[in-house]
Protein backbone atom coordinates (compact mmCIF):
# COMPACT_ATOMS: atom_id res chain seq x y z
CA UNK A 1 0.00 0.00 0.00
CA UNK A 2 1.27 3.51 -0.65
CA UNK A 3 2.73 5.76 1.81
CA UNK A 4 1.11 8.79 2.05
CA UNK A 5 2.60 12.01 3.18
CA UNK A 6 0.09 14.96 3.28
CA UNK A 7 0.96 18.02 3.02
CA UNK A 8 -1.08 21.10 4.74
CA UNK A 9 -3.02 23.12 2.05
CA UNK A 10 -6.70 25.04 2.09
CA UNK A 11 -9.13 22.18 1.73
CA UNK A 12 -11.81 24.15 -0.74
CA UNK A 13 -15.40 23.17 0.47
CA UNK A 14 -17.17 20.93 -2.63
CA UNK A 15 -17.78 17.61 -3.54
CA UNK A 16 -17.37 13.90 -9.05
CA UNK A 17 -20.38 10.56 -12.07
CA UNK A 18 -19.47 8.13 -13.81
CA UNK A 19 -16.53 8.22 -16.10
CA UNK A 20 -13.31 6.50 -17.46
CA UNK A 21 -12.60 4.73 -20.64
CA UNK A 22 -16.06 3.97 -22.60
CA UNK A 23 -16.44 0.69 -23.16
CA UNK A 24 -17.73 0.13 -27.42
CA UNK A 25 -21.39 -0.74 -26.65
CA UNK A 26 -24.53 0.77 -28.00
CA UNK A 27 -25.58 4.11 -26.76
CA UNK A 28 -28.04 4.38 -24.45
CA UNK A 29 -29.91 7.83 -23.56
CA UNK A 30 -30.65 7.94 -20.06
CA UNK A 31 -33.96 9.56 -18.92
CA UNK A 32 -34.06 11.90 -16.16
CA UNK A 33 -31.13 13.16 -14.04
CA UNK A 34 -28.28 10.37 -14.33
CA UNK A 35 -24.98 11.80 -14.51
CA UNK A 36 -22.80 9.52 -16.69
CA UNK A 37 -23.72 9.22 -14.12
CA UNK A 38 -26.71 10.70 -16.42
CA UNK A 39 -27.53 11.85 -19.61
CA UNK A 40 -30.59 14.15 -18.34
CA UNK A 41 -30.80 17.98 -19.53
CA UNK A 42 -30.93 20.26 -16.68
CA UNK A 43 -33.90 21.47 -17.79
CA UNK A 44 -35.37 17.76 -17.16
CA UNK A 45 -38.12 17.65 -14.17
CA UNK A 46 -36.04 15.53 -11.22
CA UNK A 47 -38.85 13.10 -9.61
CA UNK A 48 -40.28 14.01 -6.46
CA UNK A 49 -41.30 11.62 -3.62
CA UNK A 50 -44.98 10.71 -4.09
CA UNK A 51 -47.11 11.89 -1.11
CA UNK A 52 -49.22 8.49 -1.40
CA UNK A 53 -49.62 7.38 2.08
CA UNK A 54 -48.84 3.70 1.33
CA UNK A 55 -45.51 4.95 0.02
CA UNK A 56 -44.67 5.38 3.88
CA UNK A 57 -46.82 2.15 4.70
CA UNK A 58 -46.20 -0.38 2.61
CA UNK A 59 -46.34 -3.76 3.48
CA UNK A 60 -43.82 -6.56 2.47
CA UNK A 61 -44.47 -8.70 -0.41
CA UNK A 62 -45.15 -12.14 0.53
CA UNK A 63 -44.38 -15.27 -1.83
CA UNK A 64 -45.15 -18.77 -0.17
CA UNK A 65 -42.88 -20.20 -2.40
CA UNK A 66 -39.83 -18.42 -0.38
CA UNK A 67 -40.31 -19.15 3.60
CA UNK A 68 -37.68 -17.82 5.40
CA UNK A 69 -36.81 -15.15 3.15
CA UNK A 70 -39.79 -12.72 4.50
CA UNK A 71 -41.42 -10.58 2.45
CA UNK A 72 -39.76 -8.25 -0.61
CA UNK A 73 -39.17 -4.67 0.59
CA UNK A 74 -37.35 -1.68 -1.29
CA UNK A 75 -33.99 -1.27 -0.11
CA UNK A 76 -31.16 1.04 -0.89
CA UNK A 77 -27.65 -0.44 -0.95
CA UNK A 78 -24.69 2.09 -0.21
CA UNK A 79 -21.76 -0.02 -2.11
CA UNK A 80 -17.72 1.70 -2.39
CA UNK A 81 -15.89 -0.06 -5.10
CA UNK A 82 -12.56 -0.11 -7.36
CA UNK A 83 -13.25 -0.17 -10.54
CA UNK A 84 -9.83 -1.97 -11.85
CA UNK A 85 -10.50 -5.00 -14.03
CA UNK A 86 -14.28 -3.76 -14.42
CA UNK A 87 -16.14 -2.85 -17.71
CA UNK A 88 -18.46 -0.31 -15.61
CA UNK A 89 -20.80 -0.47 -13.55
CA UNK A 90 -23.38 -1.29 -15.58
CA UNK A 91 -24.59 -4.94 -16.27
CA UNK A 92 -23.37 -5.98 -19.95
CA UNK A 93 -23.01 -9.35 -21.32
CA UNK A 94 -19.83 -11.26 -21.32
CA UNK A 95 -17.58 -8.87 -19.60
CA UNK A 96 -17.11 -8.41 -16.07
CA UNK A 97 -19.13 -5.59 -14.84
CA UNK A 98 -20.03 -4.32 -11.00
CA UNK A 99 -23.46 -4.64 -11.16
CA UNK A 100 -23.06 -8.36 -12.51
CA UNK A 101 -20.93 -9.23 -9.41
CA UNK A 102 -23.34 -7.32 -6.83
CA UNK A 103 -26.21 -9.21 -8.59
CA UNK A 104 -24.68 -12.78 -8.47
CA UNK A 105 -23.62 -12.48 -4.39
CA UNK A 106 -27.14 -11.32 -3.53
CA UNK A 107 -28.57 -14.22 -5.29
CA UNK A 108 -26.10 -15.77 -3.38
CA UNK A 109 -27.02 -14.64 -0.29
CA UNK A 110 -30.85 -15.41 -0.96
CA UNK A 111 -31.60 -11.78 -0.98
CA UNK A 112 -33.11 -12.15 -4.43
CA UNK A 113 -34.56 -15.04 -6.63
CA UNK A 114 -33.13 -16.59 -9.53
CA UNK A 115 -36.34 -15.53 -11.50
CA UNK A 116 -35.01 -11.84 -9.87
CA UNK A 117 -31.29 -12.25 -10.93
CA UNK A 118 -31.75 -13.16 -14.47
CA UNK A 119 -34.92 -10.05 -14.80
CA UNK A 120 -33.25 -6.99 -13.23
CA UNK A 121 -37.09 -5.40 -14.11
CA UNK A 122 -38.73 -7.86 -11.34
CA UNK A 123 -36.40 -6.70 -8.34
CA UNK A 124 -36.43 -3.00 -9.40
CA UNK A 125 -33.08 -2.68 -9.72
CA UNK A 126 -31.73 0.90 -10.58
CA UNK A 127 -28.12 2.72 -9.89
CA UNK A 128 -27.49 6.44 -8.91
CA UNK A 129 -24.59 6.65 -11.46
CA UNK A 130 -23.10 4.47 -14.57
CA UNK A 131 -19.69 4.62 -14.25
CA UNK A 132 -17.22 3.88 -17.21
CA UNK A 133 -14.82 1.00 -17.08
CA UNK A 134 -12.04 1.09 -15.05
CA UNK A 135 -13.69 4.29 -12.37
CA UNK A 136 -13.89 3.86 -8.83
CA UNK A 137 -16.92 5.08 -6.45
CA UNK A 138 -16.02 6.01 -2.96
CA UNK A 139 -20.34 6.28 -2.27
CA UNK A 140 -22.59 4.32 -5.09
CA UNK A 141 -26.16 4.12 -4.41
CA UNK A 142 -28.47 1.20 -5.89
CA UNK A 143 -31.93 0.90 -5.35
CA UNK A 144 -33.64 -2.70 -5.46
CA UNK A 145 -36.38 -4.66 -4.08
CA UNK A 146 -35.40 -7.96 -2.23
CA UNK A 147 -36.13 -10.50 0.65
CA UNK A 148 -36.36 -8.56 3.81
CA UNK A 149 -34.86 -11.47 6.13
CA UNK A 150 -31.91 -11.51 4.00
CA UNK A 151 -30.77 -8.32 3.60
CA UNK A 152 -27.41 -9.21 5.01
CA UNK A 153 -24.64 -6.87 4.73
CA UNK A 154 -22.27 -9.37 5.68
CA UNK A 155 -23.18 -12.31 4.03
CA UNK A 156 -23.48 -10.17 0.50
CA UNK A 157 -19.90 -9.06 1.30
CA UNK A 158 -19.12 -12.63 1.82
CA UNK A 159 -19.92 -13.53 -1.23
CA UNK A 160 -18.04 -10.28 -2.67
CA UNK A 161 -14.45 -9.44 -4.03
CA UNK A 162 -12.64 -7.18 -1.53
CA UNK A 163 -12.68 -4.39 -4.28
CA UNK A 164 -16.27 -4.36 -3.76
CA UNK A 165 -18.07 -3.53 -0.60
CA UNK A 166 -21.55 -3.14 0.27
CA UNK A 167 -21.51 -0.61 3.13
CA UNK A 168 -24.87 -0.18 4.41
CA UNK A 169 -28.46 -1.50 3.77
CA UNK A 170 -31.37 0.70 4.13
CA UNK A 171 -35.10 0.58 4.08
CA UNK A 172 -36.24 3.24 1.52
CA UNK A 173 -40.39 4.04 -0.03
CA UNK A 174 -41.19 1.62 -2.13
CA UNK A 175 -41.56 4.20 -4.87
CA UNK A 176 -37.76 4.86 -4.46
CA UNK A 177 -35.62 5.04 -7.57
CA UNK A 178 -32.22 6.08 -6.98
CA UNK A 179 -31.54 7.63 -9.82
CA UNK A 180 -34.27 9.56 -10.53
CA UNK A 181 -34.37 10.79 -6.51
CA UNK A 182 -30.60 11.75 -6.76
CA UNK A 183 -30.68 15.70 -7.04
CA UNK A 184 -26.70 15.52 -7.58
CA UNK A 185 -23.60 13.63 -8.03
CA UNK A 186 -19.73 14.91 -7.00
CA UNK A 187 -16.85 13.20 -8.62
CA UNK A 188 -13.01 13.36 -7.60
CA UNK A 189 -10.20 13.26 -9.75
CA UNK A 190 -6.27 12.44 -8.37
CA UNK A 191 -3.81 14.80 -10.91
CA UNK A 192 -0.48 14.21 -10.64
CA UNK A 193 0.75 17.90 -10.14
CA UNK A 194 3.32 17.52 -13.17
CA UNK A 195 0.62 17.64 -15.46
CA UNK A 196 0.00 20.98 -14.60
CA UNK A 197 3.65 21.90 -14.79
CA UNK A 198 4.12 24.90 -17.47
CA UNK A 199 6.61 23.65 -19.12
CA UNK A 200 8.26 20.22 -20.67
CA UNK A 201 11.52 20.58 -18.96
CA UNK A 202 9.15 20.72 -15.27
CA UNK A 203 7.71 18.08 -16.34
CA UNK A 204 8.87 15.59 -13.90
CA UNK A 205 8.15 13.35 -10.52
CA UNK A 206 9.85 15.74 -8.24
CA UNK A 207 7.31 18.60 -9.90
CA UNK A 208 5.50 20.25 -6.79
CA UNK A 209 2.43 22.84 -7.55
CA UNK A 210 2.66 26.11 -5.42
CA UNK A 211 -0.35 28.08 -4.30
CA UNK A 212 -0.25 30.89 -6.96
CA UNK A 213 -0.66 27.70 -9.67
CA UNK A 214 -3.46 26.60 -7.67
CA UNK A 215 -4.90 29.76 -7.37
CA UNK A 216 -4.60 29.86 -11.13
CA UNK A 217 -6.33 26.40 -11.84
CA UNK A 218 -9.23 27.65 -9.77
CA UNK A 219 -9.84 30.60 -11.60
CA UNK A 220 -10.18 28.03 -14.61
CA UNK A 221 -12.11 25.41 -13.24
CA UNK A 222 -14.72 28.14 -11.50
CA UNK A 223 -15.69 28.96 -15.14
CA UNK A 224 -17.47 25.65 -15.72
CA UNK A 225 -19.36 26.69 -12.74
CA UNK A 226 -23.23 27.49 -13.88
CA UNK A 227 -25.06 26.30 -16.88
CA UNK A 228 -23.51 25.94 -20.15
CA UNK A 229 -23.92 23.80 -23.54
CA UNK A 230 -21.35 20.80 -22.71
CA UNK A 231 -21.95 19.50 -26.21
CA UNK A 232 -18.00 19.97 -26.92
CA UNK A 233 -17.28 17.57 -23.75
CA UNK A 234 -19.37 14.33 -24.74
CA UNK A 235 -19.41 12.17 -27.67
CA UNK A 236 -22.38 12.55 -30.61
CA UNK A 237 -24.16 15.71 -28.96
CA UNK A 238 -25.63 18.31 -31.40
CA UNK A 239 -25.47 21.81 -29.76
CA UNK A 240 -28.82 21.97 -30.23
CA UNK A 241 -29.92 19.31 -27.85
CA UNK A 242 -31.29 20.68 -24.82
CA UNK A 243 -29.85 18.02 -23.01
CA UNK A 244 -26.34 19.34 -23.65
CA UNK A 245 -26.72 21.82 -21.60
CA UNK A 246 -25.80 21.06 -17.75
CA UNK A 247 -25.16 22.80 -14.36
CA UNK A 248 -22.02 22.64 -12.17
CA UNK A 249 -22.73 23.67 -8.85
CA UNK A 250 -18.80 23.10 -7.45
CA UNK A 251 -15.39 22.57 -9.07
CA UNK A 252 -12.18 23.58 -7.61
CA UNK A 253 -8.78 22.09 -6.17
CA UNK A 254 -8.83 19.89 -2.71
CA UNK A 255 -5.99 18.91 -0.54
CA UNK A 256 -2.34 17.80 -1.87
CA UNK A 257 -0.57 14.85 -1.25
CA UNK A 258 2.87 12.93 -1.78
CA UNK A 259 3.00 9.25 -2.60
CA UNK A 260 5.81 7.55 -3.91
CA UNK A 261 7.69 10.88 -4.80
CA UNK A 262 4.66 11.93 -6.36
CA UNK A 263 2.48 15.15 -5.67
CA UNK A 264 -1.18 14.35 -6.35
CA UNK A 265 -4.07 16.95 -6.25
CA UNK A 266 -7.34 16.18 -5.77
CA UNK A 267 -9.97 17.94 -7.98
CA UNK A 268 -13.83 18.02 -7.06
CA UNK A 269 -17.05 18.48 -8.83
CA UNK A 270 -20.32 18.52 -8.26
CA UNK A 271 -23.06 18.56 -10.49
CA UNK A 272 -26.99 17.71 -10.79
CA UNK A 273 -25.71 15.30 -13.59
CA UNK A 274 -23.02 14.68 -16.20
CA UNK A 275 -22.42 13.31 -19.93
CA UNK A 276 -20.05 10.66 -21.01
CA UNK A 277 -16.51 11.69 -20.92
CA UNK A 278 -17.33 15.29 -19.97
CA UNK A 279 -15.50 15.68 -16.78
CA UNK A 280 -12.40 13.95 -18.23
CA UNK A 281 -13.00 16.69 -21.16
CA UNK A 282 -12.98 19.31 -18.50
CA UNK A 283 -10.15 18.42 -16.80
CA UNK A 284 -8.23 17.89 -19.80
CA UNK A 285 -9.08 21.38 -21.18
CA UNK A 286 -7.98 22.93 -18.44
CA UNK A 287 -4.61 21.11 -18.20
CA UNK A 288 -3.78 21.60 -21.78
CA UNK A 289 -4.20 25.76 -20.79
CA UNK A 290 -2.25 25.10 -18.11
CA UNK A 291 0.39 23.72 -20.04
CA UNK A 292 0.29 26.78 -22.91
CA UNK A 293 -0.84 24.06 -25.40
CA UNK A 294 -4.60 25.82 -25.28
CA UNK A 295 -5.10 29.48 -25.13
CA UNK A 296 -6.71 31.15 -22.63
CA UNK A 297 -10.25 31.56 -24.64
CA UNK A 298 -10.35 27.79 -25.53
CA UNK A 299 -12.44 27.18 -22.79
CA UNK A 300 -15.11 30.16 -23.50
CA UNK A 301 -15.28 29.16 -26.71
CA UNK A 302 -16.06 25.74 -25.79
CA UNK A 303 -19.86 26.48 -24.79
CA UNK A 304 -20.50 28.25 -28.18
CA UNK A 305 -22.40 26.04 -30.97
CA UNK A 306 -18.72 25.12 -33.13
CA UNK A 307 -16.93 22.01 -32.50
CA UNK A 308 -13.81 22.05 -30.72
CA UNK A 309 -11.31 19.64 -30.27
CA UNK A 310 -10.61 18.85 -26.82
CA UNK A 311 -8.59 16.15 -25.38
CA UNK A 312 -9.93 13.75 -22.65
CA UNK A 313 -7.57 12.85 -19.51
CA UNK A 314 -7.15 9.40 -18.51
CA UNK A 315 -10.20 7.61 -16.69
CA UNK A 316 -7.71 6.64 -13.72
CA UNK A 317 -7.93 9.24 -11.59
CA UNK A 318 -11.61 9.28 -11.99
CA UNK A 319 -14.59 8.17 -9.21
CA UNK A 320 -17.64 8.69 -7.93
CA UNK A 321 -17.34 10.47 -4.62
CA UNK A 322 -21.12 11.09 -3.44
CA UNK A 323 -24.92 11.42 -4.45
CA UNK A 324 -27.57 13.63 -2.99
CA UNK A 325 -31.05 12.94 -1.64
CA UNK A 326 -32.20 16.37 -0.77
CA UNK A 327 -35.64 16.02 -1.50
CA UNK A 328 -36.13 12.60 -0.01
CA UNK A 329 -34.54 13.20 2.85
CA UNK A 330 -36.99 16.21 3.49
CA UNK A 331 -39.81 13.96 2.96
CA UNK A 332 -39.28 10.67 4.66
CA UNK A 333 -36.13 11.55 7.20
CA UNK A 334 -38.56 12.20 9.76
CA UNK A 335 -41.89 9.94 9.18
CA UNK A 336 -40.78 7.68 11.93
CA UNK A 337 -40.29 4.49 9.29
CA UNK A 338 -37.52 5.99 7.27
CA UNK A 339 -33.90 7.37 7.76
CA UNK A 340 -32.07 10.00 5.51
CA UNK A 341 -29.69 8.86 2.85
CA UNK A 342 -27.01 10.80 4.52
CA UNK A 343 -23.46 8.66 4.93
CA UNK A 344 -21.70 10.49 7.42
CA UNK A 345 -22.20 7.85 9.56
CA UNK A 346 -20.31 5.67 7.26
CA UNK A 347 -17.52 8.18 6.73
CA UNK A 348 -14.98 6.45 8.50
CA UNK A 349 -15.77 3.23 6.73
CA UNK A 350 -15.67 4.42 3.36
CA UNK A 351 -12.77 6.67 3.97
CA UNK A 352 -10.70 3.96 4.42
CA UNK A 353 -11.97 1.97 2.03
CA UNK A 354 -10.83 4.63 -0.58
CA UNK A 355 -7.28 5.01 0.67
CA UNK A 356 -6.95 1.15 0.62
CA UNK A 357 -8.54 0.05 -2.78
CA UNK A 358 -8.92 3.51 -4.72
CA UNK A 359 -6.32 5.59 -3.99
CA UNK A 360 -3.53 3.16 -3.58
CA UNK A 361 -4.38 1.71 -7.23
CA UNK A 362 -4.34 4.95 -8.54
CA UNK A 363 -1.10 5.91 -7.04
CA UNK A 364 0.36 2.74 -7.32
CA UNK A 365 -0.94 2.41 -11.45
CA UNK A 366 0.46 5.93 -11.95
CA UNK A 367 3.73 5.13 -10.11
CA UNK A 368 4.38 1.99 -12.49
CA UNK A 369 3.20 3.03 -15.71
CA UNK A 370 3.35 6.64 -16.09
CA UNK A 371 -0.48 6.52 -17.26
CA UNK A 372 -0.61 10.88 -17.15
CA UNK A 373 2.76 11.20 -18.53
CA UNK A 374 2.20 9.45 -21.63
CA UNK A 375 -1.29 11.14 -21.97
CA UNK A 376 0.27 14.08 -22.01
CA UNK A 377 2.13 13.45 -25.18
CA UNK A 378 -1.10 13.41 -27.04
CA UNK A 379 -2.37 16.74 -26.03
CA UNK A 380 -0.34 18.19 -28.85
CA UNK A 381 -2.43 16.19 -31.10
CA UNK A 382 -5.74 18.03 -30.63
CA UNK A 383 -5.76 21.30 -32.46
CA UNK A 384 -8.30 23.09 -30.46
CA UNK A 385 -9.90 25.12 -32.67
CA UNK A 386 -13.37 26.48 -33.76
CA UNK A 387 -14.33 24.08 -36.80
CA UNK A 388 -17.93 26.00 -38.87
CA UNK A 389 -20.62 26.30 -36.55
CA UNK A 390 -22.38 22.26 -36.45
CA UNK A 391 -25.99 21.83 -37.69
CA UNK A 392 -28.30 19.23 -36.64
CA UNK A 393 -27.43 17.25 -39.54
CA UNK A 394 -23.63 17.02 -39.62
CA UNK A 395 -23.30 14.46 -36.59
CA UNK A 396 -21.09 11.75 -39.11
CA UNK A 397 -18.12 14.23 -39.36
CA UNK A 398 -18.32 14.65 -35.40
CA UNK A 399 -18.39 11.15 -34.90
CA UNK A 400 -15.54 10.26 -36.64
CA UNK A 401 -13.56 13.18 -34.73
CA UNK A 402 -14.48 11.77 -32.14
CA UNK A 403 -13.73 8.20 -32.67
CA UNK A 404 -10.09 9.64 -33.50
CA UNK A 405 -9.59 11.39 -30.24
CA UNK A 406 -11.16 8.30 -27.84
CA UNK A 407 -8.32 6.31 -29.94
CA UNK A 408 -5.82 8.72 -28.86
CA UNK A 409 -6.60 8.47 -24.95
CA UNK A 410 -7.41 4.63 -25.23
CA UNK A 411 -3.91 4.21 -26.27
CA UNK A 412 -2.36 6.65 -24.02
CA UNK A 413 -4.57 4.61 -21.06
CA UNK A 414 -3.34 1.36 -21.61
CA UNK A 415 0.15 1.56 -22.45
CA UNK A 416 2.73 0.46 -20.12
CA UNK A 417 6.15 1.58 -21.31
CA UNK A 418 7.01 4.31 -19.28
CA UNK A 419 8.67 7.12 -21.39
CA UNK A 420 12.18 8.21 -20.80
CA UNK A 421 11.43 11.62 -19.00
CA UNK A 422 9.68 9.75 -16.42
CA UNK A 423 11.95 6.79 -16.03
CA UNK A 424 15.47 9.05 -15.89
CA UNK A 425 13.57 11.29 -12.47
Amino acid sequence: MATIESDSVVVHDSTEDHEGPAVKRPRVEEPTSDVHSSEAPVAAQQSEPGNDPADVNEKPEKSPTNAGRGGKRKFAILLSYCGKGYFGMQRNPDVRTIEEDLIQALYKAEAISEDMRDNLGKMFFQRCARTDKGVSAIRQLVSVKMYENKADKDKINSHLPSQIRVIAIIRVTKKFNSKDYCVARSYEYLLPTYALSPTFEQTRRDFRITSEQIDKINHLLSQFVGTHNFHNFTSGKSPHEASAKRHIKEFCCGEKFVAEGIEFLVLRVKGQSFMLHQIRKMIGLVIAIIRNIADKEALARSFDDSKADIPMAPGLGLMLENVFFDGYNKRYSNDGTHVALDWEIYHEETDAFKQEHIYNHIIQTESANGVMMHWLGTIPLHSFSKNKAIGNKDSSTVEKSEEAEQNKTELADTTSTESSTYKNV
